[in-house]
């Protein structure tokens, strides 16, 4: 059995110190103690005595044998030290300078005395009495540990006995002695235990992960509840993962981006954690300002300095004000003034508060890199911002009417995107009439749910580029019905694709194989496909996705203001296909002569029917060069279309026809 002595017995606490009634120790002051690396081998039961000499130095081990664990003691020329039934083959000296108390009678403890570690490395083999020899680093079996902690038992109550016995003068030092090395015995297993969890932790899957797994994992925890009020914010809300074992805590710690949301208010404490672990990254702070006015002053004085501080740092910021005695235009000139937001990107700002007062604001952000900007309320509170970069605006609220969106369009004439949501328009008829509002880099357009005469008074004070993406929302109109003419005027006539679909509500599309005209599209809209199709003279493809078709006149009326038309597509009831079918056989005069393709998928009908058409199309030299269609959607085999028609292309179906017959 060989062992190896090192620095610190708590480790694994195969040696304890004592000092026994028969062998007293004396440890005079000032004395060097070494760190010895012993082989020994089982020898014999009876003490021997050895002198070794290790570089000169001539220590005396004498090794003692003892009824109980282990006796470590220090003499000026050595170390005394009890290993039953052991002896001493070969050392190797380091030097380890080590302070010793000067009084022989107290206990010796961790701090007064040089603690040893004995770590085994051998085993003995049954019956013949050998070792084996194994590596240094294996662990003490799960026996020897229970052996160990039996012996410590036994020796701790053994102690206290002693203790109790003794009457002498001396015995309220052995106490002291005692109860300090009981509570540093105690201290050193708590962190054995602490270390006996950590490596448990160390072979979980989790802490099998690389840190940049863990990294990625905890950003998408939720640092903090979206739908929380302001005063649940008070709480500390780090999330659990962030401490699910010691790796994750560290990653969470040392990773500053994982801390560079701060809201308000908030926790203090957490503020203060969020702003330092962050370091310098850009921040992304959400400032609700339910109740924020009424917190104490020393908070809101706390508020103020954080801001001052973080706001160059603030790239992402978002507002939520629904103060009425004291608006958000005063919050902004209050607490952020003039101050340069130089990190700024994103804005958001809320203004609950139901401010309609048209005059401009007084608050101003000065954000140079500020690019989107998103504003919920009326429009003309907008805050003004110093930005050439900003490009991307959303507007949204209730009760807003044209000329109010066009006050605030003016201030950002450098748009690219803009997305303008009204949740209750109002009919308004504007008296006023403002100022041509020109956005010349504007590529996209989204207006939602204005009446068809606040849509006309809107476009007619914009200018726009006409490759400039258009999605409209339409309102039905009050009394008097706006005519659709006068919607985007001549821009209407250069379309040459249209798509209806009543899938969502009614939704028209129109595209142009012209990459200097943009694509329109108009939802929620009583303009019907007749009033429509007078607009859009070189229409050349057409789609109808609809249940209904218009009437067999309106068809024949509608497709007569489309003669460019070489693409019809019908996705309908069988019933509603067969109208349009009995239309484009109209010869007052014929219908579409130019139309090449049709497409049907989706649609069932009757081939019987569909070669009766296109014998009357061929009949007529305008025969059909394409016919697309849904396999299993026809009532007979396609055979006998082959003939009538060059190009057949059958499509997989997906599910049953999307409109159920009537």
């Amino acid at each position: 059995m060989a062992i190896v002595l090192a620095h610190n017995i708590m480790a694994l606490r195969h040696l304890i110190l004592y000092r026994t009634r028969d062998h007293r120790v004396d440890r005079p002051s000032n004395l060097n103690i070494y760190t010895l690396i012993l082989k020994i081998k089982l020898h014999s039961t009876v003490p021997t005595q050895l002198v070794l000499d290790l570089k000169g130095k001539c220590p005396k081990f004498q090794i003692f044998s003892v009824p109980f664990g282990c006796l470590i003691g220090c003499t000026r020329f050595g170390i005394h030290t009890s290993l039953t039934g052991t002896f001493i083959e070969q050392a190797v000296l380091a030097s380890l300078p080590i302070r010793t108390t000067t009084s022989p009678d107290l206990l010796p403890t961790a701090s007064t005395f040089p603690i040893i570690t004995a770590v085994m490395e051998t085993s003995e083999r049954p019956g013949d009495g050998s070792v084996d020899t194994q590596s240094t680093t294996s662990l003490p079996s799960l026996g020897e540990l229970s052996r160990f902690m039996d012996r410590l038992d036994q020796g701790l109550r053994r102690e206290m006995r002693k203790l109790l016995d003794n009457e002498g003068a001396s015995r309220g030092s052995e106490f002291s002695a005692f109860q300090q090395t009981i509570t540093e015995m105690s201290e050193r297993l708590v962190q054995s235990e602490r270390l006996l969890k950590t490596q448990r932790n160390v072979c979980s899957p989790a802490w099998r992960l690389a840190d940049e797994m863990v990294l990625e994992i905890l950003k998408h925890c939720e640092f903090f509840n979206e739908n929380e009020s302001s005063w649940e914010m008070k709480k500390v809300k780090i999330p659990p993962a962030f401490s699910l074992c010691a790796k994750w805590r560290n990653v969470a710690i040392n990773s500053p981006s994982l801390w560079t949301r701060v809201r308000l208010p908030m926790s203090s404490k957490l503020l203060d954690l969020c702003l330092r672990r962050s370091k310098a990254l850009p921040l992304k702070m959400s400032i609700l300002c339910e109740g924020f006015l009424a917190l104490g002053a020393k908070r809101l004085e706390r508020y103020r300095n954080v801001l001052r501080d973080a706001l160059p740092r603030i790239n992402h910021l978002t507002i939520e004000w629904d103060e009425e005695e004291d608006g958000l235009d005063n919050f902004l000139c209050k607490y952020i003034g003039q101050i340069e937001l130089s990190s700024l990107r994103t804005v958001k700002i809320t203004d609950g508060t139901g401010d309609r007062r048209f005059d401009p604001p007084r608050a101003t952000l000065n954000a140079p890199l500020l690019y989107r900007l998103e504003f919920y309320g009326v429009p003309p509170r907008v805050p003004f911002v110093v930005s050439d970069k900003l490009v991307e605006l959303k507007l949204a609220g209730d009760s807003l009417y044209a000329e109010s969106i066009l006050l605030a369009l003016a201030r950002f004439p450098h748009l690219e995107h803009c997305d303008i949501v009204i949740d209750d328009p109002l009919p308004a008829s504007p008296e006023s009439h403002p100022r041509r509002i020109a956005l010349p880099r504007l590529q996209s357009l989204r207006v939602t749910n204005l009446p068809m005469s606040e849509v006309v008074y809107f476009f007619r004070y914009l200018d726009i580029p006409d490759s400039a993406n258009l999605k409209v929302g339409i309102e039905d109109d009050s009394p008097v019905p706006i005519p659709f003419k006068n919607f985007l005027g001549l821009r209407m006539s250069s379309y040459d694709e249209l798509s209806v679909s009543h899938e969502r509500g009614t939704a028209c599309s129109l595209t142009s194989t012209s990459k200097s005209l943009g694509k329109l599209e108009f939802r929620e809209f009583s303009v019907s496909v007749l009033e429509l199709a007078s607009h859009l003279p070189d229409l050349s493809v057409v789609n109808f996705d609809m249940p209904s078709l218009p009437s067999h006149a309106d068809l024949i009326h509608i497709l007569q203001c489309w003669p460019h038309l070489t693409h019809i597509g019908v996705h309908t009831r069988t019933k509603q296909f067969k109208v349009l079918l009995t239309a484009l056989q109209d010869t007052s005069p014929l219908l579409c002569p130019r139309l090449q393709t049709l497409d049907c998928t989706g649609t069932k009908f009757s081939v019987s029917r569909m070669s009766h058409f296109l014998q009357f199309r061929a009949g007529h030299d305008a025969p059909l060069h394409k016919l697309q269609l849904t396999k299993g959607f026809v009532t007979e085999g396609i055979e006998e279309l082959v003939a009538l028609v060059p190009v057949i292309t059958e499509i997989e179906a997906t599910g049953k026809p999307k409109y159920a017959e009537e």
